[in-house]
């Protein structure tokens, strides 16, 4: 049986989010993770899947913020970005909540 899935870090970047786990992901693991991260952060929902053969993007809304998480399977990458130039500050108030709940 395979080890549930855990978000262990979100590091701040200039334009993302960049978020590590517990061990790799599946594509299979893209929306158990994106469902546990709008259970974390307040007045969020899921607005579109995109999905391909070894990456996910998922637009999401965090109170009146647009951003887009994305996975890639083969790089083992994850992180949120903004939708906008103009709603990058935004990023910070998302991060500061995601690593509250890492403790």
């Amino acid at each position: 049986m395979q080890q549930l899935i855990e978000l262990t870090q979100a590091i701040i970047k200039e334009h993302y989010i960049l978020l590590e786990f517990n061990r790799e992901f599946e594509q299979e693991d893209a929306h158990l993770i994106k469902t546990t991260l709008l259970n974390d952060l307040p007045d969020s929902q899921s607005i579109e899947d995109y999905e391909g053969a070894d990456r996910a993007s998922f637009r999401i809304k965090v109170n009146h913020f647009y951003c887009v998480l994305h996975f890639e399977v083969y790089s083992q990458s994850c992180w949120i970005e903004a939708e906008a130039e103009s709603e990058i500050s935004q990023l910070h108030a998302v991060h500061q909540i995601l690593v509250r709940n890492l403790n």
